[in-house]
């Protein structure tokens, strides 16, 4: 638990790593199993209802800001495949209206007072007083990730066509570099780049995409659990370096999870067992 952590939008809340090497792995682990739990739940109530609330505390004192806008988008979907989300047939019903009425008529008047709130120059003040405080800079630096791009991308101008190689923000290299907590480039992409060059660069994107592919072929047997750990996998690739291959641990976990689901929807007769078993 970092008790002194101070970048969070909670102030005074510490933010729990657990036995995770880092309180993002923790995240992505606590955001996939709440993921799979709506697939394939506990047998009892009461222990899928623990389950899906510890998730939801781990994800919340984890603090993960790319995990809370990742499940933002995630859940939404999911209740979409699984016939969830209210339809137009079913808000059309009297006893609906009044409540589509109430909500309309919310994002109405919240949207005249945005308006309104525009056309006072209030915001721009607010904005410009916020990108000059710490927590702007944090958020304009991604909380520091664009220094640690900037090395790996230098690295990566002296060797482009195969990298820096796998010492990459090992120990010693994160000592020349006066990067202590940097153990990767914080980005798949520029990861990718910086350590194999345009050869990795160019397989990680091969590779990628034969997961995307997949995922997309399989969405419907798997309703939708395949794009809703793709979405997470996408997401991780932004800030993380999920598609590392280098060992099994929690921080490639949601990526090991993506690779069963499809490896079991593509085995031969899979994706028809699958159909079979969708509700």
């Amino acid at each position: 638990m970092q008790r002194g952590y101070e970048q969070g939008l909670i102030d005074g809340l510490p933010r729990l790593a657990g036995l995770a090497p880092h309180p993002i792995s923790l995240a992505g682990v606590a955001a996939t199993t709440w993921v799979v739990l709506l697939y394939v739940p506990y047998a009892r109530l009461g222990l899928q209802r623990l389950a899906l609330w510890t998730c939801a505390l781990v994800v919340l004192l984890a603090q993960s800001k790319t995990v809370w806008l990742t499940l933002a988008l995630v859940l939404p979907m999911i209740m979409a495949y699984q016939g969830r989300l209210p339809t137009w047939r079913s808000l059309s019903q009297p006893g609906a209206r009044g409540w589509v009425v109430a909500v309309y008529g919310l994002l109405l008047l919240g949207s005249l007072g945005g308006l309104a709130w525009v056309a006072s120059g209030e915001m721009g003040e607010r904005l410009n007083s916020y990108w000059a405080s710490s927590e702007g800079a944090q958020l304009m630096s991604l909380t520091g990730r664009d220094r640690i791009w900037a090395v790996a991308l230098e690295e990566w101008q002296q060797s482009q066509l195969f990298g820096y190689g796998m010492p990459l923000f090992d120990e010693a290299h994160r000592a020349a570099v006066q990067m202590s907590s940097a153990t990767h480039a914080h980005n798949q992409f520029v990861d990718s780049l910086a350590r194999a060059g345009w050869v990795g660069l160019v397989g990680a994107v091969v590779y990628l995409l034969v997961i995307v592919a997949a995922a997309w072929r399989v969405a419907k047997p798997s309703r939708g659990l395949s794009l809703a750990l793709l979405m997470i996998l996408l997401a991780f690739s932004v800030t993380e370096v999920p598609l590392s291959l280098t060992g099994i641990g929690l921080a490639n976990f949601y990526h090991m999870v993506l690779l069963v689901v499809l490896g079991s929807a593509l085995a031969p007769g899979g994706t028809r067992a699958e159909a079979q078993r969708a509700p």
